[in-house]
């Protein structure tokens, strides 16, 4: 991290089910590349890019979370640190948009992350309807985006929407994490004060 050229950090957090693309649009936005076997993720996996923006650098950190009830205990613990959390589900699959359970679980535990909704694999026969998704995030107040892994629809989008949010946000909170202010506030802490996002 001490090389590395950026402003600012947000620390991003993807869930939902299993097989609904997490791990899919986690390695489209930072590697570009889709694979078309699914892995089932163990636990908690780790992606880093810096986005430039208005003459900005904004390094994303991304937690890709395992969508296993097994794994729920692990996983929760990473919503306390986020700024933004990205809640996906599968737009073919109708059983994978139970999610007002996790929308619920983020609001006690990070009340002040940003919350956005995405409908995943928009390539696909859509059995959740954009009417319907929308009904769930703006009860909720919160963004929805349609994207597809896949194809990229949108990806790029997500990412770009969720930077510019998080910025705003900061800027008018006086909240935003700066590189050195990061890099200080590391050299200060000891092994044993680290948690789940450093």
């Amino acid at each position: 991290m001490m090389n590395e050229d950026y402003n600012y950090l947000f620390k991003t957090v993807l869930i939902g089910d299993t097989g609904v693309g997490k791990t899919s649009i986690a390695e489209k936005f930072v590697d570009n590349e889709f694979n078309n076997n699914f892995e089932t993720t163990i636990g908690v996996d780790f992606k880093a890019k810096i986005v430039e923006s208005n003459d900005l650098k904004f390094k994303i950190q991304i937690w890709d979370t395992a969508g296993q009830e097994k794994f729920r205990s692990i996983t929760k613990t990473y919503y306390r640190c986020a700024d933004a959390i990205i809640v996906i589900f599968d737009l073919s699959n109708p059983d994978s948009f139970n999610l007002q359970g996790w929308i619920n679980q983020i609001k006690i535990l990070n009340e002040n992350a940003t919350i956005f909704l995405v409908g995943n694999k928009s390539d696909l026969n859509k059995e959740v309807t954009k009417e319907k998704a929308l009904e769930l995030a703006n009860s909720n107040n919160i963004n929805y985006i349609e994207c597809s892994a896949k194809t990229s629809q949108n990806i790029n989008k997500l990412f770009d929407e969720i930077i510019d949010m998080l910025y705003k946000e900061g800027l008018k909170n006086n909240t935003l994490k700066k590189r050195e202010d990061i890099i200080e506030f590391k050299k200060k802490k000891t092994f044993f004060d680290k948690g789940c996002c450093n």
